[in-house]
C-alpha cells in the first residue's frame, strides 16, 4: 500500500507579501535592496522552511553552500551575487506555485537536491515567460520515464522534456556535455518527440570557443539519438556594477534534423519573449519580481 501524499503546501499571494513588507523595520524599509532580500527570504522560507533557510544561507559558518552568504571579507560583489541569488529563488518559487507539480520540486530541494531541482525551475520560467502549458513530472527512479516535463505545444502535442544541470565547478569539455545529453536521453520515451535542455555554468562563456564545443556535442548526439528532436543550451550569467547584480538569461537552440518524428517542424521552445533593448525590466509583466518590491518596474 502506498502511503499518504503529503498534503499540499500553502500558496503564497502578492498581497500577502505586500502586508508582511509593511511591516519591516526602519533599517529594512528605508533600504530597497534590503526589502528585495528580506521579501525573498521569506518567500523561501514559507515554502522551504526555517532550518533549510538556516542551513544554506547562514554567513556564520565555514561549510560551504550555494546560497551561503560570504559577508566576513568584506567583498560587495560576493555579497551582492549571493543576495541575487536568493532573490531569484523567490521569484522563481513565487511565480511557479501553481504549475502543476511544483510541490515534487519543494520536496527535492528541502531533501537537498539543490542545483539539478534549481535548473529545473529556471528553466521553466523559460516555459512560463514564453507562455507554454507545461507540468513538472514526479521523479518514478524508472528508464524511460524519469523525465522532468511534460509540455503542451500550441497545437496540442505534448512533448517530454528533461533538464540536466552541469555543476558551477565542472569544467567544459565535449565529453562533458554528450555524458549530459546521453543521460537525458536515457530518461526520455522513445514512442513521444524528446527535447533536453542543458543548464551550464555562466562561466563557461568567458571559455574561448565555448559554443563550438556546444554545438559540436550537439551535432553528435543528434546522429545517434532520433528520440530527441531538439537540444537547448541555456544559462544565467550575472553582471556586477558596483553596486547593483543583474540576472540574465542567455540560450541556444539546435533541430534534430535526424528525428524521427518530423524533421520538418520547429521545435523550438523560447523563441517567443524577447524583451526589448532599452527595457529596464527583461522579463514580461506576468512575471512577478521582488526587484524594487512592491513597485515593480515602468
Amino acid at each position: 500500500m502506498e502511503p499518504p501524499s503529503p498534503p499540499p503546501i500553502p500558496r503564497l499571494t502578492w498581497q500577502s507579501l505586500v502586508d508582511l513588507a509593511a511591516t519591516y523595520p526602519p533599517d529594512i524599509s528605508t533600504r530597497q535592496s534590503a526589502v528585495n532580500f528580506v521579501t525573498a527570504l521569506n518567500v523561501a522560507k514559507h515554502f522551504l522552511g526555517t532550518e533549510w533557510l538556516d542551513r544554506h544561507t547562514n554567513p556564520f559558518t565555514d561549510k560551504p553552500g550555494y546560497y551561503r552568504l560570504e559577508i566576513a571579507d568584506g567583498r560587495n560583489d560576493l555579497v551582492a551575487h549571493k543576495a541575487q541569488k536568493i532573490v531569484d529563488l523567490g521569484e522563481l518559487l513565487l511565480n511557479l506555485q501553481h504549475i502543476e507539480g511544483f510541490d515534487s520540486c519543494i520536496r527535492r530541494l528541502r531533501d537537498g537536491d539543490l542545483e539539478p531541482t534549481l535548473a529545473e525551475l529556471s528553466i521553466a520560467a523559460m516555459f512560463y515567460i514564453n507562455d507554454l502549458s507545461f507540468r513538472f513530472i514526479e521523479p518514478k527512479g524508472e528508464r524511460g520515464s524519469d523525465y522532468d516535463y511534460d509540455i503542451t505545444l500550441p497545437d496540442g502535442l505534448t512533448v517530454c522534456a528533461d533538464a540536466k544541470c552541469k555543476l558551477e565547478s565542472t569544467a567544459l569539455s565535449k565529453n562533458t556535455v554528450l555524458n549530459a545529453l546521453r543521460k537525458a536521453r536515457g530518461q526520455l520515451p522513445d514512442d513521444r518527440p524528446g527535447i533536453v535542455l542543458i543548464k551550464f555554468p555562466a562561466d563557461w562563456r568567458k571559455i574561448e570557443g565555448h559554443l563550438d564545443v556546444l554545438l559540436s556535442a550537439a551535432n553528435d548526439f543528434f546522429s545517434s539519438c532520433s528520440r530527441v528532436v531538439s537540444v537547448a543550451f541555456y544559462t544565467t550569467p550575472m553582471a556586477f556594477d558596483g553596486v547593483h547584480m543583474s540576472l540574465g538569461h542567455e540560450f541556444i537552440e539546435l533541430h534534430n534534423r535526424f528525428n524521427k518524428f518530423d524533421a520538418r517542424r520547429d521545435w523550438r521552445l523560447f523563441n517567443k519573449w524577447r524583451p526589448s533593448p532599452e527595457a529596464a525590466n527583461g522579463l514580461p509583466k506576468k512575471w512577478l519580481r521582488l526587484i524594487n518590491f512592491p513597485h515593480g518596474f515602468s
